[in-house]
């Protein structure tokens, strides 16, 4: 069977299931940060995302660091397909 390379390591191809081509489910953009200058800003590129504040987020994506930077993998699992949450299962054996 062939194989397909994840960052995970290489994963037989009967395993994946349906698989989104490009997903990044876990990255650091934190490089793009683009600091705000008015004082609302300053205070909101800190916050974690709410209702409240969702439409600034959606205005201004590079200007919250949490938007920035994804890398709980807790959520991950909680939000994915059983497959993927296998695969990160199946990582840290």
């Amino acid at each position: 069977m062939p194989v397909l390379r994840t960052v995970l390591g290489d994963v037989d191809s009967s395993e994946m299931g349906i698989t989104l081509p490009h997903e990044h489910v876990l990255c650091d953009s934190s490089a793009w940060f683009c600091a705000p200058t008015d004082p609302e800003g300053a205070l909101l590129a800190e916050a974690e995302p709410t209702l409240e504040n969702l439409w600034w987020m959606r205005q201004h994506p590079n200007s919250n660091r949490f938007l920035l930077h994804l890398d709980d993998v807790d959520i991950l699992c909680a939000n994915s397909t059983p497959t993927a949450s296998s695969a990160v299962e199946r990582s840290s054996t």
